[in-house]
């Protein structure tokens, strides 16, 4: 499964290919050919699922007993 991130720090330890926000329009061949989309920005999300019909990926989020849930 390929895998594109915008966001390096966020994305660390997951083998994907990282795209910058700011050159989003000149590396949209590299999210066509991504399976997954990871940390997109907010203005980025409509034209990754309506233009291109690409998922993205769910955040998860910490319960108060520390532990990681699904959304």
């Amino acid at each position: 499964m390929k895998k594109v991130s915008f966001n390096m720090i966020r994305s660390a330890g997951i083998k994907t290919d990282y795209a910058k926000p700011e050159y989003y329009y000149d590396q949209l061949d590299k999210v066509r050919a991504a399976d997954l989309v990871l940390f997109p920005e907010y203005w980025m999300v409509n034209s990754i699922i309506y233009g291109l019909n690409k998922p993205i990926s769910r955040p998860r989020r910490r319960t108060t007993s520390g532990t990681i849930k699904s959304r």
